[in-house]
């Protein structure tokens, strides 16, 4: 959607109702991208079909999220699956 830079309107009330229009253009479209990406990750679907990988996946985001990727523990673990 381009945004019309040109637009001359009779007033600050014609231009409150383009600001409206607009935004509600916006939001509309910011729906349907999330209803896009909600339908191309298919979550739901995910957890139904491979609960476990669904939880270990969560608990390994939260482990890097919860800043474990630098902790020592980390660091042992990495030296031990390259010895292996």
């Amino acid at each position: 959607m381009a945004i019309n830079t040109k637009y001359e309107g009779q007033g600050p009330m014609d231009h409150g109702r383009r600001m409206v229009e607009e935004a509600r253009a916006f939001k509309e479209a910011i729906g349907n991208q999330a209803e896009s990406f909600t339908r191309a990750i298919d979550l739901r679907g995910r957890v139904q079909r491979n609960p476990i990988g669904m939880v270990l996946g969560a608990a390994g985001v939260g482990y890097v999220l919860g800043g474990g990727l630098f902790s020592p523990l980390t660091g042992k673990v990495l030296r031990i699956g390259l010895r292996l």
